[in-house]
């Protein structure tokens, strides 16, 4: 006997047997791909001018990367800070006015290390380099250079896709045949897919 409208079709097959839910293999959570912005802090450690800053400053800077392996990406990314404040007088109004000389580092290309770790809390290391290009507070041009870092960071995931982040950055700059050291402490925010 067969129920009405099903034309003699043979029933379905018994179902395959259970599985254990440990055995079913996962994906990541976490995208391949990411962008972040970035605030820092930065100054001087040593080194000679007009590589080294002479002044403290909040800067900001931006990065984009993709991860080739699970603990491993590589990027580039871009950061500018003040670098130096020249005081120029000015006779008509009797003061002093500053004027800021900047730092561009263009870092061509990155490399990440995240720890072998799983969860919400994510510490990694890096290396990279570029270019740097120092704009003088005195108007004397331009200047080109290299620059080099290594950092230390951690990035909390607070959703699927976003990312808060603390970073610690040694960076070493070099312009018109000087060195400077310098560092950069900051908070970044990710998108990743």
């Amino acid at each position: 006997m067969f129920a009405v409208g099903s034309g003699g079709i043979a029933p379905l097959p018994e179902p395959p047997p259970a599985v254990p839910a440990s055995s079913i293999e996962q994906g990541t959570w976490r995208g391949d791909g990411w962008v972040k912005g970035r605030l820092h802090v930065a100054g001087a450690i040593g080194g000679e001018r007009p590589a080294r800053a002479t002044a403290v400053a909040i800067g900001g800077g931006a990065e984009a990367g993709w991860r080739i392996r699970p603990w491993v990406g590589i990027g580039m990314g871009f950061s500018r800070q003040v670098h130096e404040v020249f005081s120029v007088y000015n006779p008509i109004i009797d003061t002093s006015e500053p004027t800021r000389g900047h730092l561009s580092a263009w870092d061509l290309a990155f490399v990440r290390f995240w720890a072998p770790v799983r969860g919400r809390v994510e510490p990694y290391l890096g290396l990279g380099g570029g270019v740097a290009f120092y704009d003088p507070a005195r108007p004397s041009g331009i200047r080109g250079g290299w620059t080099a870092y290594t950092q230390v960071g951690v990035d909390f995931w607070i959703g699927r896709v976003v990312t808060l982040g603390l970073s610690g950055q040694y960076r070493a700059t070099s312009v018109d045949q000087s060195l400077g050291h310098g560092w950069q402490s900051g908070l970044d925010f990710g998108l990743h897919w």
